[in-house]
């Protein structure tokens, strides 16, 4: 969440006028009132279930509105019209139409300006910034139009591209934001200056979008993943959350062609050579993946799906990571002191000895002063714990789990990094098999239910 002083509050309204009505995508309804509806469209790409609140003049009290609907719009009554529109977006419930069907998996939140009836990163970065939209597109050289309204739809992909990263940068606290409103404004200058180094006219910037290494000032993109189609386009390594699935089937690497509706699939049960391989049709369903075993057939159900890797549930229950990277070439890499120590990151594993899924989920909270990790796996019947953990000097945590957590007996967690984004990482244990951590509540929240829920 955005937190602004009253001050700038007060300057905001004053830069970008009182009035609704020259926003680009309002569309005027009858509200019952004393006046005209107006509808508002939330957009990174059109966000579907954001929660929508206005912020009332004393600056701090929101009132809810509700929640957008398809394509991101909601009608705001015609009282409300004079107030900061805020838009919060939800991980596991709100929905990116850049990736439909799947929910976002980050929380963060936009504000509209008064000068427009959209609400999207432009107008969050001028709200932020106190600045207007037309002095925004100025700055940042992208078309008036594009930077005050619905951007989706445009044939110059420019503003998209930037908005896409932008949004990544946003924060759901209630100070950070605003403290970065420098740093937010540099980022997106940056972006245009990365389009006219890196891209020509005749490139499709709706295909692309930056990679998030940009704060370590090592700026590059990939191939945009909007769906499962673009998702096998390479091989993947699928492997289980489930001590017993991993130990029976190793590791997985799919191979799909889209010609003919084949893949091929080699299993790594140990070594670097497949002890086993077979050719299967497949077809697409959605965000689902059926794969025809002849007498039967493998659903796989996609409930996270990014460039690197994603995570999808089987129809045995489940719970799979399908990575781009090969973990029997490329092994686990070293954690930064900065990434755990002094964070709370939510554990999401399989702590099942059987096939039968066990699902876990906890909140670490590492702290390198005490040399301690606080544990609360959020069941009445679990004790918070504090446990010792430590790390090596190859990047590898150790954590020393007590038997009031662990079904009677003690152990040692150990685990490193396989892969990873803005939204979580990937982990590999001590017994093989991965886990993830994700500092965003919400989204472990959001994982655990989509499991649970495909699993009923």
């Amino acid at each position: 969440m955005l937190k602004k002083s009253l001050l700038a509050v007060a300057l905001a309204s004053i830069l970008t006028g009182c009035g609704t009505d020259t926003g680009t995508t309002g569309i005027g309804t009858s509200d019952g009132t004393n006046g005209t509806a107006t509808t508002y469209t939330v957009i990174d790409g059109y966000l579907s279930y954001a929660e929508v609140s206005i912020l009332l003049s004393d600056g701090i009290t929101e009132k809810f509105i509700g929640d957008t609907g398809v394509n991101g719009k909601i009608s705001i009554p015609a009282q409300d019209q004079d107030y900061t529109v805020i838009a919060k977006i939800i991980a596991g419930k709100t929905i990116d139409a850049d990736n439909p069907g799947i929910p976002v998996a980050k929380s963060y939140e936009m504000r509209g300006t008064v000068d427009s009836n959209v609400v999207t990163p432009f107008t969050t970065l001028a709200n932020t910034n106190v600045m207007t939209l037309t002095a925004l597109a100025a700055e940042l050289q992208l078309d008036e139009a594009d930077v005050s309204g619905d951007y989706m739809n445009t044939p110059d992909g420019r503003a998209r591209f930037v908005a896409r990263g932008l949004a990544k940068k946003f924060d759901d606290d209630s100070s950070n934001d605003h403290d970065d409103a420098d740093g937010l404004k540099t980022y997106a200058n940056d972006s245009v200056s990365y389009i006219d180094t890196n891209f020509t006219d005749n490139d499709d910037l709706d295909e692309v979008e930056l990679d998030d290494n940009s704060n370590d000032g090592n700026w590059s993109h990939h191939d945009r993943i909007a769906g499962v189609v673009d998702f096998i386009q390479t091989p993947s390594y699928l492997a289980s959350f489930n001590q017993a699935q991993f130990n029976d089937e190793g590791i997985l690497r799919a191979s799909f062609s889209l010609t003919d509706n084949t893949v091929t699939l080699d299993q790594y049960v140990s070594g670097l050579v497949p002890q086993n391989s077979r050719t299967a049709d497949y077809r697409i369903d959605e965000n689902k993946i059926i794969i025809n075993q002849g007498q039967g057939s493998d659903e796989d159900e996609f409930i996270y799906m990014a460039n690197k890797f994603a995570l999808a549930v089987t129809s045995e229950y489940d719970l799979l990571v399908w990575s781009k990277s090969d973990p029997k070439v490329q092994q686990t890499t070293a954690f930064t002191a900065t990434e755990l120590d002094g964070q709370t990151w939510h554990y999401v594993a399989d702590d099942s000895t059987s096939k039968k899924p066990k699902i876990m989920n906890a909140a670490l909270t590492f702290s390198a002063i005490t040399g301690k990790v606080t544990i609360n796996t959020h069941k009445n019947t679990d004790p918070v714990v504090d446990a010792p953990y430590s790390v090596d000097s190859n990047g590898k945590y150790s954590i020393d789990l007590p038997a009031s957590i662990t079904d009677g007996n003690g152990m040692t967690l150990t685990f490193s990094k396989m892969v990873g984004n803005e939204d979580m990482i990937i982990i590999m244990d001590n017994l093989g098999k991965p886990a993830l951590l994700t500092a965003d509540k919400k989204f472990a929240d959001s994982i655990v239910h989509k499991w649970t829920d495909v699993a009923e």
